[in-house]
């Protein structure tokens, strides 16, 4: 038969023990710091660069309604004496 092993008898790795070298540990640690520092910049840039198309996009939709203000003031209005039938004459 199978002889159980209980929990007690099982040969454990205390946590202290030194699988990954010091080294390693610390060359990880500096890399992961590295990648987090380099997503904030980055994350810093696309928000100032939204921020900046936003401002374009506003001030092109400001200049798009300040110059449909203005062809809308400038319409053609005909006169009478413009000879255009239909406004204020009867056609020929």
């Amino acid at each position: 038969m199978a002889q159980k092993v209980s929990h007690t008898e099982r040969t454990e790795i205390p946590p202290s023990s030194n699988l990954i070298p010091t080294e390693f540990v610390e060359t990880g640690k500096k890399r992961v710091e590295e990648f987090v520092n380099t997503q904030t910049e980055l994350l810093e840039k696309l928000q100032e660069m939204n921020g900046q198309w936003f401002n374009r996009a506003q001030s092109e939709a400001n200049l798009a309604s300040e110059l449909c203000l203005q062809i809308d003031g400038s319409a053609f209005h005909p006169r009478r004496d413009d000879g255009i039938p239909g406004v204020d004459q009867p056609a020929v």
